[in-house]
């Protein structure tokens, strides 16, 4: 599992935290992310690019799992209250991420 945050909502966010008239409760806080599997993003994705989720294969690694395995939803309750915001799901986070590659795309 871990916990993902787009580039857009990332700025937006930045943006959001420059426009506060005021200081949250808290000097540090953690701002919201999309907490996720990467199973659940590789399904998103492979939904969203229309390539198949079955490329991807899964095996147990005790070492990774350590590690990752267990990450809870973070606390972002001062964040939220201030108006700061994740992504939403794991679909909106891939459909912002590839809307933004697209663009970079077309750009060059």
């Amino acid at each position: 599992t871990s916990w993902l945050m787009s580039v857009h909502r990332c700025v937006d966010n930045f943006i959001h935290a420059a426009t506060l008239a005021a200081e949250p409760d808290e000097a540090a806080f953690t701002l919201p992310a999309t907490h996720t599997s990467i199973r659940a993003l590789v399904s998103a994705l492979a939904e969203e690019t229309g390539n198949l989720a079955s490329l991807a294969s899964y095996a147990p690694d005790p070492r990774l799992e350590a590690v990752f395995a267990n990450y809870p939803p973070l606390n972002a309750a001062i964040a939220e209250a201030a108006g700061f915001r994740d992504d939403g799901t794991v679909k909106s986070l891939v459909r912002r991420v590839l809307r933004q590659l697209e663009r970079e795309a077309a750009a060059r």
